[in-house]
């Protein structure tokens, strides 16, 4: 693996080039990992396997590694009925119909972190607020795989257009194997952790 940007570095190992995870106020970073195929398929057959080769799986591991969040889908915490947990996890919901009386939410000793649209449900919104941290990512790691998928498959992040867009900051790229590693960052960032 080399680095392309901010400076260029050759050979790279990931879990140097990850460490440091964006430094936030009052709560932990979130980082959000995806890969996209050069035409932004983010499946193929609908799993994201398809799309992954050796180094996208090694920085996978990595992330995961370093992670102080983990996250999970809503049908995923409705499904498998999460109890609380002592490290964070968010929530990804496009509809923001949770069981906020749940353990999960009400026992929870890290308070869990909810992702979701500006158009959910306010009654959602607002008691997602009062159990909740909402509307957070700070790092967007993207794997560009060398590959065409066509088809229909999802885009990142499947949910209505946003008023505007949101800035990002391109914070590195890496390459192993034709695979780009980007990493953006957004405007909550106030440093690297230490």
């Amino acid at each position: 693996m080399r680095q392309l940007f901010p400076t260029q570095i050759d050979p790279l190992d990931p879990a140097g080039a990850y460490d440091d995870l964006p430094g936030v106020a009052h709560r932990p970073a979130v980082r959000l990992n995806m890969i996209a195929s050069v035409d932004g398929a983010t499946a193929v057959g609908d799993v994201s396997g398809g799309l992954g080769g050796p180094a996208d799986k090694h920085v996978f591991g990595v992330l995961r590694s370093l992670a102080d969040v983990v996250l999970v889908a809503a049908g995923t915490v409705r499904a498998e009925q999460y109890g609380p947990s002592d490290m964070p996890i968010a929530v990804v919901t496009r509809t923001a119909q949770l069981d906020w009386q749940s353990p999960f939410f009400s026992m929870a000793r890290a308070r869990p972190i909810v992702l979701t649209v500006d158009d959910a449900p306010a009654e959602s919104l607002r008691r997602a607020a009062e159990v909740a941290l909402a509307g957070l990512i700070d790092e967007l790691c993207l794997t560009l795989s060398p590959k065409l998928a066509a088809g229909s498959a999802n885009r990142i992040i499947a949910a209505p257009a946003l008023p505007t867009p949101t800035p990002l900051e391109l914070h590195s790229i890496l390459e192993d194997d034709g695979y780009l590693f980007l990493r953006y960052r957004t405007g909550s960032v106030i440093g690297n952790a230490t």
